[in-house]
């Protein structure tokens, strides 16, 4: 279900650190009258047996630790959202000439918002900052196809910027 998605989702965004049940609860059962923390314990159960059916040679990819769960320690997960941020770390450290690589690698990389549809204020967050991020890396990549002179890269780039924020003028004007 949709919960589930929005659940492994996070799991998978946030690979790199442990998850505290209360985080767990607040993020998925604040507003839930029910008892949260048999709704956690029963959502991690369907998310473990899920990634069992994914993953059969794999034994207890989530595991339990002293107050919550992380992924198991020797897991090695990569994560398309963290290329994503490298790529523009690596494009506002380098030089003009050499970040076009990287810009050109988050442009490629942008697929649109993260479960779309799904209302949760931790992905919202999520999503405002991706968008962010494409926005100023597709301004920065049209002006440099417009001073490159390659007009239909400038066009393509600035079309799906203007879908995303159309009201941002810089993508009309270019």
């Amino acid at each position: 279900g949709k919960k589930q998605q929005a659940f492994l989702a996070y799991l998978l965004l946030n690979h790199n650190q442990s998850f505290s049940s209360r985080s767990l609860i607040d993020n998925f059962w604040s507003d839930d009258g029910k008892d949260p923390a048999n709704s956690l314990k029963n959502m991690m159960h369907k998310t473990r047996a899920l990634l069992r059916s994914i993953f059969p040679d794999e034994e207890d990819l989530i595991v339990t630790c002293s107050g919550g769960y992380e992924w198991r320690r020797d897991l090695q997960i990569e994560v398309d959202t963290d290329l994503f941020e490298k790529y523009y770390h690596e494009a506002k450290s380098q030089s003009f000439d050499l970040a076009v690589s990287a810009e050109q690698q988050v442009f490629d990389l942008y697929t649109g918002m993260i479960l779309p549809g799904a209302s949760l204020d931790w992905l919202d967050h999520r999503n405002t900052y991706y968008q962010t991020i494409y926005i100023d890396i597709c301004k920065s990549l049209a002006l440099r196809q417009l001073e490159n002179e390659r007009w239909n890269d400038a066009i393509y780039i600035c079309e799906k910027a203007y879908q995303l924020a159309p009201e941002l003028e810089e993508f009309t004007i270019c």
